[in-house]
């Protein structure tokens, strides 16, 4: 089975036998504790890398490959990580600007927090333009952002309805051979179909809280390989993570917005700040991993909004139907959905689990689908995985895979502003439609407002009569002609997050750009040119 490791330590040796452990290729290099443990150590180990500035690269916890985690009955070394809590938190010295407040909250993975002070950032900082100049265009929608961000769903149904076993994803191995004796199915689970999954259920299994495939674990926030959220990794499998390390490539690389870019860049610097947050959790329970429940903690790192860190402006949203997945990705100001659609099926004449997966994209404005995969057979993708593999060809998987994310990128890989648009085609397609929106976020629309005029695409007096419709004469004067603090208190109105007492002093004169986004001090990141091609530092 999965390695059960002793009684008490139960469940974490069934998580080294899921799939692999958590951390999947991490484990095996971990020198963890008990036999099942690997995975789950290499998973810390890459959630918390460099998380610790006091430790140097491994854990910084205890010694090398985490050595007092070792002792894991009863949880020993891992105490130290009640303090870990904090982390994504400590940046440093106080935030003096938004940008940077946006830039904690992306640390702390609150990601729809930071968004929003980034749009509080682009209309009431002393210096916007460190924000304004980041505008991109986003193809798919038509209109400029400074970020595109994606929520991920699954919706699964299981057959029987009653099934609790393993979903067996993409990715796991069953015995597919004619002659498979009755109680095979579970190839190595040592006990049938009925068990849950390899090497769960043993004893010990009950502080787990069901740790059956993890999923009673009120895991929803927590981390697998490389950051996948449970729920995703438990019934997508291989599919759900690669699509996972593709968009968090595509942020990294600046492809969604240079806002989120930084983010990742400063999350990956501080130790992923955003996959931290409630690691503390695991701290609190000496008994045995019975607390495990705990680990539940690990959603404590995303501000309320189902799970968060993949990387900045990729956000779990969860189970549920598309239409609730779609209001949902709305409220959360998404721009692009990826649902999985997954149907399970126990098959008792063969004792295989049929999983069957459709992949689609949806953009959340218009709630159109833009891209449905075909149907993914797990039994069928690991026949033609194992084929291509011997044949060394691609992995089909893959191949589908890119496939499907052509789509992603031609619709939402921000590109350079268009350099026909005027005023007047601003005015038509844009300020009408932003100042008669009714889902869109009033600091969303009052910042791309603000690039308008910044870029002379929308001359003062139209900027007035918007920023008026959208949230009142009074507060567009505090905006517009007020000193920092009413600017302050005009956003304050729209985020969850009191800014004017976090900004209580106000901010000394600073060099050019040191309170910029990146805190870089190159006035803003894209030295040269701003969004349309002109000097970032022409039009006012």
């Amino acid at each position: 089975g999965g390695g059960m490791g002793g009684p008490g330590m139960g469940g974490m040796g069934g998580m080294g036998g899921m799939d692999g452990g958590m951390g999947g290729d991490m484990g095996e290099g971990m020198g963890m504790g008990g036999p099942g443990m690997g995975g789950m150590g290499g998973d810390m180990s890459e959630m918390m890398g460099g998380t610790m500035g006091q430790g140097g690269e491994g854990m910084g916890m205890g010694g090398p490959g985490m050595g007092g985690m070792s002792d894991m009955a009863g949880m020993g070394g891992m105490g130290d990580m009640s303090g870990m809590g904090g982390m994504g938190g400590g940046q440093g010295p106080a935030p003096k600007t938004l940008a940077e407040m946006a830039n904690n909250s992306y640390s702390q993975g609150k990601d729809k927090q930071a968004i929003d002070l980034i749009y509080a950032a682009a209309v009431a900082d002393e210096k916007p333009d460190n924000i304004l100049s980041r505008y991109r265009w986003i193809p798919g929608a038509k209109r400029p952002g400074l970020a595109v961000r994606f929520g991920l769903a699954i919706n699964v149904k299981m057959s029987p309805r009653n099934y609790k076993g393993d979903a067996k994803p993409i990715g796991t191995e069953q015995k597919l051979t004619a002659n498979r004796g009755g109680n095979n199915g579970n190839q190595g689970a040592g006990g049938g179909p009925g068990m849950g999954g390899p090497g769960m259920g043993g004893p010990g299994m009950e502080g787990m809280g069901d740790m059956s495939g993890m999923g009673g674990m009120g895991m929803m926030g927590g981390q697998s390989a490389g950051g996948i959220p449970e729920e995703l990794k438990k019934y997508t499998g291989d599919l759900g993570e690669e699509i996972a390390k593709a968009l968090k490539q595509r942020v990294t690389k600046g492809n969604f917005g240079a806002i989120l870019q930084v983010a990742a860049s400063k999350s990956s610097k501080s130790g992923g700040g955003n996959s931290m947050g409630g690691m503390g959790g695991m701290g609190m329970g000496p008994g045995g991993m019975g607390d495990m429940g705990g680990m539940g903690g690990m959603g404590g790192m995303d501000g309320g909004q189902g799970s968060a860190g993949i990387a900045p402006g990729v956000v779990m949203l969860g189970e549920g139907t598309i239409d609730q997945i779609l209001e949902t990705a709305v409220e959360e100001d998404l721009d692009a959905v990826i649902f999985f659609d997954v149907a399970v099926a126990f098959i008792p004449k063969n004792g295989l689990v049929r999983n069957a997966t459709y992949m689609s994209l949806y953009d959340v404005s218009s709630g159109r689908q833009l891209k449905k995969s075909a149907s993914l057979v797990n039994t069928t993708l690991q026949t033609e995985r194992k084929r291509a593999k011997d044949q060394k060809k691609p992995d089909p998987l893959l191949e589908k895979v890119n496939d499907f994310l052509k789509t992603v990128d031609m619709n939402y890989k921000m590109v350079k502003m268009p350099q026909n648009l005027t005023p007047a085609v601003i005015q038509q397609h844009r300020l009408i439609p932003l100042v008669n929106s009714k889902t869109i976020s009033p600091l969303k629309a009052l910042a791309e407002i603000a690039f308008y005029h910044k870029y002379n695409l929308c001359p003062q007096e139209h900027r007035k009569i918007a920023y008026d419709t959208i949230i009142g004469p009074q507060m567009a004067a505090q905006l517009i002609t007020g000193n920092f603090q009413q600017r302050l208190s005009a956003v304050d109105v729209f985020l969850d997050i009191e800014t004017s007492k976090v900004l209580a002093k106000p901010p000394q004169a600073e060099n050019a750009g040191s309170g910029n986004a990146t805190g870089n001090g190159s006035g803003n990141g894209f030295v040269g040119s701003g969004p349309m091609g002109v000097p970032a530092g022409s039009g006012n």
